[in-house]
């Protein structure tokens, strides 16, 4: 990061759009990502013309030329009976101007940049809570409806603006988030409809995304804080929870009420209710029935569905995969190999990975729970669904990993060897051991250097991203 607070926001934009800045925000986040935007081309894919095309993205920005490619529709389901979630992913190209745009958002409004990760609220809650007698505790939840959605964006860029003062800055982002939404096989003469009219809503699942949203909410926070009958005011995105003494809590309401409109948003009602401190409340995907915190019975449903989901591949793609297998040259039947590999991915699956200095997995979003006892009953769900398979006798294997040791291990000593490193991986030998363990490697054929490093990033995304799917909100993580 570039970090000067006497730089004016055009110093800024110059400083960012530099091409060696560029190159760098490219081999730093995006040179190994398997995501693909309209243009489709991957990180990997996109490297092999990287060198024009940062020339191109720093000669437009600055000059006040560069255009956004349309971002791909990504449908996030919600649950049945929702609409679903839609998430913008642009291109490699786009993702690039986007995170300096963010990186410098973030010198220009440093209050606004999110600091804490959605576990850490719930740490704060319990520790809230701990010497507070439930009776007397009000609690409000609200959220606000289609979020991202709603932001009015003449009100999001007048507040730009008062800091802001670079007209072709103001223009890229403006640029940003007016770009359009589209579908995979969208037609380009239908763009104008994608386009439409309205000036309301932001794309979700930028890297600005978040930071914008910040901003628009910034008056709104401090509107709240100063209100002297809240003991504690919570804000995750578009989650908010307020503690205060159960005769003010109706007082409370109507205050997030009135200020949620002056900023033209609405509540979503079924998300939005006063309770006494000694009923139960959700927040973030966790369950509070205080003293007891633990997790949302819909987020356990839908991790145990994802691991029942790899046992349904493993028993319909089984033949395939034996194929697949077939002269690979790994000294063992193909069959104990795709046991292997299965043990390996649900293993992974259960406790969660580190990679650099990030943690994926349920197991990590969920650590802050003080109700261990509901590990014990999934790690029994999980070692009862190897009655489907015949190829393990139809009884888990001793080297099944737990969730309930992976909670304790995770807290505790997440670099003792449990749950699995990627870090450790740093040699073209250990990387090749790797990639033979996860059946991606042929023994029979040479590999250069460059082909086995290129293997092992595109493994370690494509596995690193099927743990995030597990994460009970999509932007307790990184956007794209």
């Amino acid at each position: 990061m570039i970090s000067n607070l006497s730089h004016t926001p055009y110093q800024l934009l110059q400083s960012y759009f530099t091409n060696k800045s560029l190159e760098n925000i490219y081999n730093d986040k995006f040179k190994s990502s398997l995501t693909k935007g309209i243009d489709r081309l991957s990180g990997v894919q996109f490297g092999k013309q990287a060198k024009f095309q940062l020339k191109v993205i720093n000669k437009k920005c600055l000059k006040g030329e560069y255009i956004f490619s349309p971002y791909l529709e990504l449908l996030q389901s919600k649950g049945r009976g929702k609409e679903p979630r839609v998430l913008a992913i642009p291109t490699v190209r786009d993702r690039i101007v986007l995170y300096a745009l963010k990186e410098i958002l973030s010198q220009i409004f440093p209050e606004c940049v999110p600091r804490k990760l959605a576990n850490t609220y719930i740490y704060e809650i319990r520790k809230f809570s701990n010497d507070k007698i439930a009776c007397n505790i009000g609690v409000f939840r609200a959220d606000i409806k289609n979020f991202y959605g709603s932001i009015d964006r003449e009100k999001l860029l007048s507040k730009l603006k008062l800091k802001i003062k670079s007209r072709r800055l103001i223009d890229l982002i403006q640029r940003a988030i007016d770009t359009p939404i589209v579908p995979k096989h969208y037609n380009r003469k239908d763009l104008k409809k994608y386009r439409g009219e309205s000036k309301i809503g932001i794309p979700q699942g930028l890297s600005i995304s978040n930071i914008l949203a910040a901003i628009y909410l910034q008056d709104f926070d401090n509107e709240i804080k100063k209100n002297n009958c809240i003991n504690v005011y919570y804000r995750y995105v578009d989650d908010i929870l307020i503690f205060s003494h159960q005769e003010k809590i109706a007082q409370i309401e109507s205050l997030v009420r009135s200020e949620v409109k002056s900023i033209n948003l609405n509540l979503n009602e079924e998300k939005t209710y006063n309770k006494s401190g000694e009923e139960e409340f959700e927040y973030l995907g966790y369950r509070f029935e205080l003293p007891k915190v633990t997790i949302r019975a819909s987020n356990i449903e839908k991790f145990i569905h994802s691991i029942a989901s790899k046992f349904s591949t493993y028993i319909h793609n089984r033949e395939r995969k034996l194929k697949d297998l077939e002269n690979k040259n790994y000294g063992i039947s193909n069959v104990q190999k795709l046991k292997e590999i299965f043990i390996d991915e649900l293993n992974e699956k259960i406790t969660g990975a580190i990679n650099d200095k990030q943690k994926y997995g349920w197991i990590f979003y969920f650590n802050a729970i003080n109700d261990e006892a509901i590990f014990y009953k999934i790690d029994s769900i999980i070692a009862n669904l190897f009655t489907r398979l015949e190829d393990f006798n139809r009884v888990p294997p001793p080297n099944l990993k737990k969730l309930s040791r992976a909670f304790y291990e995770g807290k505790y000593n997440p670099l003792g060897g449990y749950i699995h490193n990627y870090n450790k991986y740093e040699t073209i030998p250990q990387k090749r051991e790797f990639l033979q363990k996860r059946g991606r490697f042929d023994s029979s054929r040479k590999y250069s250097v460059q082909e086995i490093n290129d293997l092992f990033e595109s493994l370690t995304q494509k596995n690193l991203q099927e743990l995030e799917k597990d994460d009970a909100f999509f932007y307790s993580k990184n956007m794209l």
